[in-house]
């Protein structure tokens, strides 16, 4: 791991020397050029007030401004809280070495309060889970602003976090920690902060996935001026399979790509959502899949967390799991020897679906469930398990007047992702 910045709760700092030790272990672990350390900590005001935020100095030894000192015995720097998150950006004006990060936790930021002077990127995924509802929530409102993960794990032990058994609220963390990848001259703070200052970054759900994309000669991150329908172009480097790419502009999916791979043929059933924008995240997808014509050959497990989940039996025709979503997917990969008029029959805690396999064999099939995000994709996959290299370029045809917000989604045969910051593409 190339950069950290320690993020803890403001209102569980609860002495002031403290918030000293951070500052002393921020500068003694510094080395520029081998491991960089940002100070930082997450002002934890409620949504109504602003919501979690990521604050991250540029420098040493800065003055921590509290969102409130709810477990602080010691009242004497009361005096120092903002709130809500309004006062801090007051408090903050005309500074170029601060940086907010809004994100989902136990209470999500509020875009209502977005200071774009402060926000430069904000938080896809954690081991909170995954929040693309909160990023497309940030396009349609038009905000210009990269993608980020972290892990927010409450342990210290960031780089590679596996889920938890439960939080302090009760809950568990109930996916890996992600990972934030950026193109930044060298390792010093100065570079990281001017890569993620213009948004030259991308998030990942963990692994190390490299991940270039450009719309003409611009990369990500930057906005330009067009006159003509911009060519999208991707790279990227897995450290699984690919299986298939999202091409998205805003909230729309404009372009899927399925990996060519081998002549085997597979079909993905994966499931996602939230039960709740807040704390209570968890979705159970407990469930079972019943094929009615001809048999299943194989069943892979796709991207499933935690010990306790996954494929609990097979069948030629039945396959039976347990599984808890926090917004990111979990699923099952067939091979199947069945005619075009098979059926399947989706069951779970979540509800029921049929699923005819001539609709499905050549094409994506999304049913959305409900709230928030929840939803079932059928996927037809080809044979790319060993493609760990993908590059493809794209024009978008049917670009609309205005700022186009293009950006990916990389998603592996192991279950891990990554997101690209998007290119901001102002068509006149």
């Amino acid at each position: 791991m190339d950069f950290v910045s320690w993020q803890g709760n403001d209102f569980q700092i609860e002495r002031r020397d403290w918030w000293d030790d951070v500052c002393v272990q921020i500068r003694k672990f510094h080395e520029p050029g081998k491991f960089v350390t940002f100070l930082g900590y997450e002002w934890s005001g409620i949504t109504s007030a602003g919501g979690d935020h990521n604050i991250i100095f540029l420098h040493d030894d800065q003055q921590i401004h509290r969102s409130s000192h709810w477990l602080i015995e010691d009242r004497s720097d009361v005096h120092t809280d903002r709130y809500s998150i309004s006062e801090l950006w007051d408090t903050f004006k005309g500074r170029k070495d601060v940086m907010a990060i809004p994100h989902v936790g136990g209470r999500p930021a509020n875009f209502d309060f977005y200071n774009p002077e402060f926000i430069r990127v904000i938080e896809i995924y954690s081991q909170h889970g995954l929040f693309e509802w909160f990023v497309k929530e940030a396009l349609d409102r038009g905000l210009e602003v990269g993608f980020i993960a972290g892990s927010d794990d409450h342990t210290g032990r960031p780089g590679l976090t596996y889920p938890t058994r439960e939080t302090l609220a009760g809950e568990p963390f109930g996916v890996k920690g992600g990972l934030t990848g950026v193109f930044a001259r060298d390792l010093t703070r100065e570079s990281i902060w001017e890569a993620l200052w213009n948004r030259r970054c991308y998030a990942t759900t963990g692994d190390r996935i490299i991940l270039f994309f450009r719309a003409d000669d611009n990369f990500m991150g930057e906005k330009y001026i067009s006159d003509e329908p911009p060519e999208l172009h991707l790279e990227v480097v897995g450290t699984s399979g690919i299986q298939e790419i999202e091409l998205r502009r805003g909230s729309l999916i404009l372009h899927n790509y399925i990996v060519p791979g081998g002549s085997k043929r597979f079909l993905k059933i994966e499931w996602s959502g939230l039960r709740s924008k807040f704390r209570s995240k968890k979705t159970i997808w407990d469930g079972e899949l019943i094929l009615d014509k001809g048999r299943i050959l194989s069943v892979y497990p796709f991207a499933f967390d935690r010990p306790g989940e996954g494929i609990t039996s097979v069948s030629d025709r039945k396959v039976t799991w347990k599984s808890i979503s926090y917004g990111d997917p979990d699923g099952v990969i067939l091979e199947l020897d069945a005619p075009e008029n098979a059926t399947l029959i989706f069951n779970s805690i979540q509800g029921t679906l049929t699923i005819k396999l001539k609709e499905v064999m050549n094409m994506i099939r999304t049913v959305y469930l409900g709230p928030v995000d929840k939803r079932v994709r059928i996927v037809p996959l080809n044979d790319s398990r060993d493609v760990r290299k993908v590059t493809f370029t794209y024009i978008d045809y049917k670009i609309r007047r205005g700022v186009n917000p293009y950006w990916v989604k990389v998603i592996q045969w192991n279950g891990e992702m990554a997101w690209s910051s998007p290119i901001f593409v102002k068509y006149q």
